[in-house]
């Protein structure tokens, strides 16, 4: 059997194509014989499309890769491009109205078809005919056949493999068509030469193929073509939205199924710039609508941080957005003037360094508009959380808060005294979380 990587240097596949969309097809073959000795199996290398040196064009999806949900692919994709079409006429939008006024259609179509191999019938037990669609432009090009991966995959049960064996490629811009017929290929085979792998022909277009070869240039468009053509970007992002949401409702539980399924693809969601597969990104989405609160909260709460505090005395500084003070004993103080806009009964809480079996003694006093004063000793070794409790602080009308923190003498063991921050809030039932402020 001659070898088809000898063929290939010495025979390059000539596409004397127009500027279009091509539908490549390809007719993997299996073999009877089951698996076969490595000296009698030709290598198989993936499909690559080039064009003299100038890097691949539209290679195909790898295995690793998304395998066609995002809108570049729903328009390079026969079945997309066909619910597209019933998808607009759903919505009282006839897709030939969408075709952009003044395009110019040739009357013939193109049609190629390489024959690498030629293998007898008692070798080949069923044709499985796999497609996808490439962008070429008029040149030559060079057909590459390698590994799409090296990595073997058999799901959970154990398989067996057969050798790879591809029988014929089949290039045509009749991208509306299903798979060629016998009797194409034949006529195909017929004008070519016996010895030749490749075989091409432009026969004319009837009036139906004239009819869908202009319905088939209303594709769903990418965000490249958002800004020259909205109104078809507008309804295939629409249609593309429908599919998603649709997938991101096949939740497959810790079950995760193969990594090829639709559901399982990766997209970016745009609405809320999340980039995973359908069912993540819906998960993600109920997880964040689960913190929204729908109804404005009746609190009113504010957060200090302990950094934004106006005036720092001896040992205290700031700390990042918080302060620090030395364990030891000093004189000196950290004050700010902190204004409240909404009266009421506020609960206020203290944030700092959770740092049990040390002492980092501090006393804090919050004083209202009118002069009356809450105080809290942060004087204790151990605490049963980094938030606590300072007590209530009534605020009958707007004002200013004036807030002190002040060195309370030293303990053994001691440590740093670190403060984070100071929340009040009119709500007596909120307990703060960290750094999670309040809704």
């Amino acid at each position: 059997m001659p070898d088809p990587f000898d063929a290939r240097r010495k025979d390059s596949v000539r596409f004397m194509t127009r500027k279009t969309t091509l539908w490549l097809l390809a007719c993997l073959l299996t073999s009877t014989g089951g698996a076969t000795d490595a000296s009698d199996s030709a290598p198989f290398m993936p499909l690559d499309l080039t064009q003299g040196t100038s890097p691949v064009v539209d290679d195909p999806i790898g295995a690793r890769s998304s395998l066609g949900l995002t809108l570049w692919h729903m328009g390079h994709d026969a079945d997309q491009i066909r619910g597209f079409h019933e998808f607009l006429r759903k919505h009282d939008v006839q897709p030939e109205s969408l075709v952009p006024a003044g395009v110019k259609l040739p009357n013939t179509v193109s049609r190629i078809l390489i024959e690498p191999e030629r293998l007898p019938a008692d070798q080949m037990n069923g044709k499985n005919w796999k497609h996808f669609m490439v962008d070429l432009v008029p040149g030559d090009y060079i057909l590459r056949l390698s590994h799409v991966t090296r990595l073997w995959h058999a799901g959970k049960a154990a398989a067996g493999y057969a050798d790879r064996a591809i029988d014929l490629l089949y290039f045509t811009d009749e991208i509306w068509e299903d798979v060629p017929s016998d009797a194409t290929l034949q006529t195909l085979r017929d004008a070519g030469a016996p010895a030749d792998l490749q075989m091409s022909a432009q026969p004319a277009l009837d009036a139906r193929g004239e009819e869908q070869r202009r319905l088939w240039q209303v594709r769903p468009l990418s965000w490249e073509d958002s800004l020259t053509q909205p109104r078809v970007f507008a309804l295939s992002r629409e249609y593309w939205r429908q599919q998603i949401d649709a997938l991101g409702k096949r939740d497959y539980g810790t079950e995760v199924p193969d990594y090829r399924v639709p559901e399982r693809q990766i997209v970016f969601d745009d609405d809320w710039n999340l980039v995973a597969n359908p069912v993540q990104i819906r998960r993600r989405i109920d997880a964040l609508n689960s913190d929204i609160l729908t109804r404005p909260s009746p609190h009113v709460s504010y957060w200090l941080q302990a950094g934004d505090f106006q005036k720092f005395e001896a040992e205290w500084a700031r700390y990042g957005t918080g302060m620090i003070a030395t364990y030891g004993d000093f004189n000196g103080s950290a004050s700010t003037d902190f204004p409240v806009d909404q009266p009421g009964e506020y609960t206020v809480w203290a944030h700092f360094r959770l740092l049990n079996a040390y002492y980092a003694p501090w006393r804090v006093t919050a004083t209202n508009p009118a002069g009356e004063k809450l105080s809290w000793d942060h004087d204790a070794k151990e605490y049963p959380s980094e938030w606590q409790k300072i007590g209530v602080l009534k605020m009958d009308r707007a004002g200013i808060v004036h807030f002190e923190i002040e060195p309370l003498g030293f303990q053994n063991p001691g440590t740093y005294r670190i403060i984070h921050d100071f929340l009040l809030t009119t709500d007596a039932d909120y307990v703060p979380q960290g750094d999670v402020r309040p809704p």
